[in-house]
């Protein structure tokens, strides 16, 4: 789950890397990079699914468990420090945010991330 902090933080990162292209002559927003971020058990029903796809481009930033953990207990996050869950969720739901999405990204980074995001974006654009 993407606390409203961390979401923040992703948000500023992919202006950042998105540059004035935000806004350019066609009308585009900085809104239509990011129209929602999931997590949870957003993608555990069918229907979210297919609204996820249907409503726009979906990017799904496909990290390790391993980061995942890490972050998490740099978060403080009482609710998922057991790593038999976090590796349990990782398995049951990977392929259900892979099966919602146009695109997975797996980078190192944050910032690695939310660039080839804009990348994404801006190649689906032409």
């Amino acid at each position: 789950m993407i606390t409203v902090q961390r979401a923040r933080e992703l948000r500023a990162m992919i202006e950042k890397a998105a540059g004035a292209g935000l806004d350019d002559k066609d009308g585009s927003t900085a809104v239509e990079l990011y129209p929602a971020l999931t997590g949870g058990g957003a993608v555990l029903r069918r229907e979210n699914r297919t609204l996820l796809k249907g409503s726009g481009l979906v990017i799904f930033l496909d990290r390790s468990p391993w980061a995942i953990r890490r972050t998490l207990r740099r978060q403080g996050r009482p609710l998922l420090t057991d790593d038999d869950a976090i590796f349990r969720l990782y398995r049951q739901r990977r392929s259900l945010y892979r099966a919602a999405a146009h695109h997975a990204v797996n980078k190192p980074t944050a910032r690695q991330a939310a660039e080839e995001a804009v990348r994404l974006w801006r190649e689906e654009q032409q």
